[in-house]
C-alpha cells in the first residue's frame, strides 16, 4: 500500500498537498476560521473509527453539525464520550450537542434511503457527506475468493454509491453541497496482493469525477481522497517495524476534509487529492 506512483503528477496535474505551499496557506487560512462550516449539516459514514472519529471531531469544532453512522455500539458509545470532553465548538456550545448516530448497514439500499431521510427530517438540509466506511483485505488474486471480491466491492464501492445517490437530490434542493469519499493509493494503481481492495478504491475514483461532471450544473461537488498509509493503531500493529513518523495522520486528513467542505474551496471539484505525507 506504500508503493510511489511515478505518473502521479502526469495525469492529475497537481502536487500532493503536503508539497503544495499555496495550497497549505488556504489550508491554514481556512483551519483558523472557526465559524468555517457553522450549522452545516453533514453525514460521515464509518464516523467512528480512527479516521472517522478525528474527522467527526475536527467538523464539529467547525460548526459543523454530525450525523455519523455505526455498526458497533461500543464505538459510537467511545466517540460520544471523546466528543462530550472535547472543547467549545464555533458558537461556544459544546460540541456534543451538535453530533447524532445512526446504526445502519450502508450496504442495504433501503435502510441507507431511510437514513438520509431521517437526517433531513431532522435537520431540516443536508450540506455534505463524507464517505469514509470502509474496509481492506490483502489476497493474492488465485487466492482472493468471490465472498472477498464482493466483500470489498460492497464496502468501499456499493455503500459510497447508495449514500451518494440518495444524498443528492437533498444535495441539489438545498442549493448545492459536497461529497468527499476515502479512495486509496492503490486505486490509481494495484500491486501484488491488492486486487480486489485496488479495484473497488480505482471505482471510487472514478465513480467521484463522474459525480463532480454530473453535479456542476447543481452546484454539487466531488472529491475523492487518497491517503498513503494512515497512522492508526491497527496500522501500526500490523507493520510494527514501518516509520511511523512517514505516515499520515487522522488529523491531517480531517483537516483535508474540512478545507474542501468549506467556502474557501468552492472553485476545486473532482480533483483526486493524494495525501502520502512521506510514505
Amino acid at each position: 500500500m506504500s508503493g510511489a506512483v511515478p505518473v502521479l503528477s502526469r495525469i492529475f496535474k497537481i502536487e500532493s498537498l503536503s508539497r503544495d505551499a499555496n495550497l497549505f496557506n488556504t489550508m491554514h487560512s481556512a483551519s483558523s476560521n472557526p465559524a468555517g462550516l457553522k450549522d452545516r449539516v453533514v453525514l460521515i459514514t464509518g464516523g467512528t473509527g480512527a479516521l472517522g472519529s478525528a474527522v467527526t471531531q475536527t467538523l464539529l469544532q467547525a460548526g459543523a453539525r454530525v450525523a455519523t453512522t455505526y455498526i458497533i455500539d461500543a464505538e459510537f458509545t467511545r466517540l460520544q464520550e471523546s466528543v462530550a470532553a472535547d472543547s467549545r465548538g464555533a458558537d461556544d456550545a459544546p460540541v456534543g450537542d451538535a453530533l447524532t448516530g445512526h446504526k445502519v448497514d450502508l450496504t442495504n439500499e433501503d435502510a441507507v434511503a431511510a437514513l438520509i431521510d431521517t437526517i433531513v427530517s431532522k435537520h431540516g438540509r443536508l450540506d455534505g457527506v463524507v464517505n469514509i466506511a470502509g474496509g481492506f483485505v490483502f489476497a493474492p488474486l488465485v487466492e482472493t475468493t468471490s465472498a472477498q471480491f464482493d466483500l470489498m466491492w460492497n464496502l468501499n464501492f456499493r455503500s459510497l454509491f447508495l449514500t451518494s445517490r440518495a444524498a443528492y437530490p437533498h444535495l441539489k434542493a438545498g442549493g448545492g453541497g459536497t461529497i468527499v469519499s476515502i479512495g486509496a493509493r492503490p486505486g490509481l494503481q494495484g500491486s501484488a496482493g491488492l486486487g480486489a481492495y485496488a479495484a473497488s478504491k480505482a471505482a471510487v475514483i472514478n465513480f467521484t469525477q463522474t459525480l463532480a461532471d454530473e453535479g456542476r450544473a447543481d452546484g454539487i461537488r466531488a472529491f475523492s481522497i487518497l491517503p498513503s498509509i494512515i497512522d492508526t493503531p491497527a496500522n501500526r500493529a500490523a507493520m510494527p517495524d514501518a516509520d511511523f513518523a512517514a505516515w499520515v495522520t487522522p488529523e491531517s486528513l480531517a483537516r483535508v476534509i474540512r478545507f474542501v467542505l468549506e467556502d474557501e474551496s468552492r472553485d476545486l471539484s473532482g480533483a483526486t487529492l493524494p495525501v502520502y505525507g512521506r510514505a
